[in-house]
């Protein structure tokens, strides 16, 4: 796993922590709006946010799918320029399924196996 990778890992993990992974595997918002985290505080602290994007079938379960993005304002200097060289705050760094009604374990691995799949001139 690349330098950029293990950070954005680093970040996920953290963000999932506690309870918060429950976030990702019982979704309570619509499409194109934020599961994790919730609140501005929040959005600076981790400098990245999972988007909801849509359910999907993988291998006959039901994935819950999100856009791994960039946050506006002041984020960590990896980030910022990542984000300015990407086309800004709507930009995907990772596209990352957790399996619906999943455990912690299904969420940290869908965070990798999303991690996984980047472009390698990504980071």
């Amino acid at each position: 796993m690349g330098s950029f990778r293990k950070k954005i890992y680093n970040l996920c993990r953290a963000m999932v922590g506690g309870t918060n992974y429950k976030k990702l595997t019982t979704v309570t918002v619509g499409p194109g709006i934020t599961a994790l985290p919730k609140g501005e505080t929040k959005l600076l602290q981790w400098g990245i946010r999972l988007d909801f994007s849509r359910e999907v079938d993988v291998d006959g379960v039901i994935h819950n799918e999100f856009k791994l993005q960039p946050n506006r304002g002041k984020i960590a200097d990896f980030l910022a320029r990542w984000r300015q060289h990407r086309g800004g705050t709507h930009a995907v760094i990772a596209t990352i399924r957790v399996k619906k009604n999943g455990t912690k374990d299904d969420v940290l691995k869908g965070i990798e196996e999303g991690l996984d799949e980047m472009d390698e001139d990504e980071e």
